[in-house]
C-alpha cells in the first residue's frame, strides 16, 4: 500500500509547484488524497464561478456577488502553489469575476439608487448602508483584478513568488474594512 501511495504522491505533486506538507505521521497514501481533495476543491470553486460569470447582471444577488469574490480571492492566495495550467485557468476565471462584479456594483448605483425617491429617515439610512456596502464591492472586486494583473505579471516574468501577492495586500487595502480578513 505504501508503494501505491508513493507513486500516486508523485503523479499528484506534478498540480503543485509547492507541494502540500505532510502533517506528522501522515502517511503517503493520506497526503496524496489531500493534494487530490485541494485540486477538485478547486476545480469545483472555479465551476461555481463560471455558473456566476454565466448569469446576467441583473440576476445575480449581492450576496453571490460577494462569496464569488471571496472564492476569488482564495483562489488567487492559493494559485501559486498550485501547477502553473490550474493558475492560469484561476487567473483567467478570477479576472473575469473581478469585471463582472464591478460592473455588477456600477449597475446597482446606475439603477437601484438612481431610482430611490423616497426621503424618510429610514429609507435613507437604509440606502446609505446599501451604498457603503456597494462601494466595498467595488473595492474587492478592484482588488480581485489588480491580484489579476499582479500575479499575470509575475508570471509572464517567470518570477512565481506568492508572498508579492500577500504584500500587495497588506500595502493597498485593509482587509477587515473590505470584509477579506480570512483570506489571507
Amino acid at each position: 500500500m505504501a508503494k501505491i501511495g508513493k507513486s500516486m504522491l508523485k503523479r499528484a505533486k506534478v498540480h503543485f509547484r509547492v507541494p502540500l506538507q505532510p502533517h506528522s505521521g501522515e502517511s503517503t497514501t493520506s497526503l496524496f488524497i489531500r493534494h487530490t481533495r485541494t485540486c477538485e476543491r478547486v476545480q469545483h470553486d472555479l465551476t461555481h464561478l463560471r455558473s456566476l460569470l454565466d448569469k446576467p447582471a441583473n440576476a445575480v444577488q449581492a450576496e453571490e456577488v460577494q462569496a464569488g469574490l471571496q472564492m476569488a480571492l482564495r483562489l488567487i492566495e492559493m494559485g501559486p502553489t498550485l501547477s502553473e495550467c490550474l493558475e492560469r485557468q484561476i487567473l483567467s476565471t478570477c479576472g473575469k469575476c473581478g469585471g463582472k462584479a464591478f460592473k455588477f456594483s456600477k449597475w446597482v448605483l446606475l439603477h437601484r439608487f438612481s431610482s430611490s425617491l423616497e426621503d424618510t429617515a429610514d429609507t435613507q439610512t437604509r440606502q446609505r448602508e446599501l451604498y457603503a456596502q456597494n462601494q466595498q464591492r467595488l473595492d474587492v472586486a478592484r482588488l480581485v483584478m489588480q491580484l489579476v494583473v499582479l500575479r499575470e505579471f509575475q508570471l509572464s516574468k517567470t518570477s512565481s513568488s506568492p508572498s508579492s501577492i500577500k504584500i500587495f495586500v497588506e500595502r493597498h487595502c485593509d482587509a477587515k474594512q473590505m470584509g477579506i480578513a480570512g483570506c489571507f
